[in-house]
């Protein structure tokens, strides 16, 4: 399974395939949501949204 950003430790061969899958214009669209709603949950567990910084957070890619 492709965890994209979930993975939070991926090895050389799991970033190979995400970017070989990814180069596919709709998947990457796709792979985009997931990786959007990974950084959301992330922020969310780690209560990142109460510090001062979230804002920079949330709009690096």
């Amino acid at each position: 399974m492709i965890q994209g950003d979930f993975n939070e430790d991926p090895t050389v061969v799991q970033i190979i395939t995400n970017a070989v899958i990814t180069a596919i214009p709709v998947v990457d669209q796709v792979g985009d949501v997931r990786n959007i709603a990974a950084g959301v949950k992330m922020l969310a567990w780690t209560n990142a949204l109460r510090s001062p910084t979230s804002g920079w957070a949330c709009s690096l890619p």
